[in-house]
């Protein structure tokens, strides 16, 4: 059976780390990135199922990389779980 693909895009290197653990362990085959610019390289070439990110990030924050990702036609459809302790309304939109 094929494993599904997740990528982890945010800038904290521990909780990105703690992330990467728990889809391991529930079996997923894991990609990670520190920011959005590297997560959108990663994603534009191993095309995964699911992609985890963070909002804020240097370079490209999760919402740049969310709208680039909605353009590509090989990306359109990746389903994107955002996670943030900010709960700003805007954020929540």
């Amino acid at each position: 059976m094929k494993k599904l693909k997740i990528l982890i895009v945010d800038d904290d290197v521990e909780l990105r780390q703690i992330y990467v653990e728990v889809f391991l362990n529930a079996g997923f085959e894991v990609f990670e990135a520190q920011d959005g610019v590297e997560g959108l390289d990663i994603a534009f070439k191993e095309i995964p199922d699911v992609i985890f990110t963070g909002i804020v990030m240097p370079r490209m924050d999760g919402f740049t990389m969310m709208e680039t990702l909605k353009k590509t036609v090989m990306t359109a459809n990746i389903t994107i779980v955002i996670s943030s302790h900010m709960g700003r309304e805007e954020d929540q939109k």
